[in-house]
Order: structure tokens, then C-alpha cells, then sequence
């Protein structure tokens, strides 16, 4: 079980600019290449292949100095990749479970570290409340704050 979550709060104005389902997802391949840069491994959780694909070619179409080696579970190679984006959980370890899946992952997940999203619309920012109780009948005492202000994740 993971043993920190975090909840990063999405800026309205970003929000706004992408009132489609995009606006989480380039969040999200930002905070990728952050942590990349960290050399954490990371596992993207997503509700759909559909969702996977998107993020997939967001994080191909960064500039190549900030290129993040990832891959989709049914494309990886054998042993993964640094990045992997996936709609189940990881069955190896990793630091760092990245969830942009609605429900969230469960209690039994491979990981250190959660993190997760707080987008400004509301049907979206009521899920993100779920998962904060969720991860609260998980034992872990959930942490908020702006992207930049990401935790250390040892």
C-alpha cells in the first residue's frame, strides 16, 4: 500500500482555456516530465485506452530536450519502461502511481507515492473528493497543493 497521496490543484484558468477532457491530461504529461527529471519510475493510471492513447501522444509531442521514455502496458517492452501508462495497476512496484482514473486505484496498489488530480469542474472535483476519502479509509492522510509545489517523494 502506498504510504503518501498528494493532490495537485489544477489552475482554473488552465481549466477554462480546455473545457475538454485534455486539460488533466497535459497536467499530467507536465508532471511526467517533472518527476522524470527526478528519475522516479512513474505508472499512469487511466480509465481508457482512448485516455492512454491521448496521453501517449501528449508526451511524444513534447520538445525533444524533454522527452519522457514511456510506453503503453500493451506496447511495452518486457521489463517496461520508465513511464508507464496503463487503464490497470502496476504489478511491479513503482515510486510514484500517477492516477487520472475516476474511481482510483485500490488499497492493495504497488506503490509509494499517489498522486492525483483536482480539476475546477465541479462533476470532476467531486470525484476528486471521493478519492480523498477514499485514500483517507486507505490510512494515508492526503496532502493538496499547486503544481508547483509538488512533494519530495523520497
Amino acid at each position: 500500500m502506498a504510504a503518501s497521496a498528494h493532490f495537485v490543484l489544477m489552475d482554473e484558468a488552465q481549466t477554462e482555456e480546455q473545457t475538454d477532457a485534455s486539460a488533466p491530461l497535459r497536467l499530467a504529461a507536465r508532471l511526467t516530465g517533472q518527476l522524470q527529471t527526478r528519475n522516479l519510475k512513474l505508472h499512469l493510471l487511466v480509465d481508457s485506452s482512448e485516455q492512454a492513447a491521448l496521453l501517449d501522444d501528449l508526451l511524444f509531442s513534447a520538445p525533444l530536450t524533454q522527452f519522457v521514455p514511456h510506453a503503453q502496458s500493451q506496447f511495452a517492452p518486457r521489463y517496461g519502461a520508465p513511464v508507464m501508462i496503463s487503464t490497470e495497476e502496476p504489478t511491479n512496484f513503482v515510486p510514484v502511481l500517477l492516477n487520472l482514473s475516476a474511481k482510483g486505484p485500490s488499497n492493495t496498489v504497488k506503490c509509494r507515492h499517489i498522486l492525483d488530480l483536482v480539476p475546477s469542474q465541479p462533476e470532476l472535483k467531486q470525484q476528486a473528493r471521493d478519492r480523498y476519502r477514499l485514500y483517507q479509509r486507505y490510512g494515508l492522510a492526503p496532502t493538496t497543493g499547486p503544481e508547483q509545489q509538488l512533494p519530495a517523494f523520497n
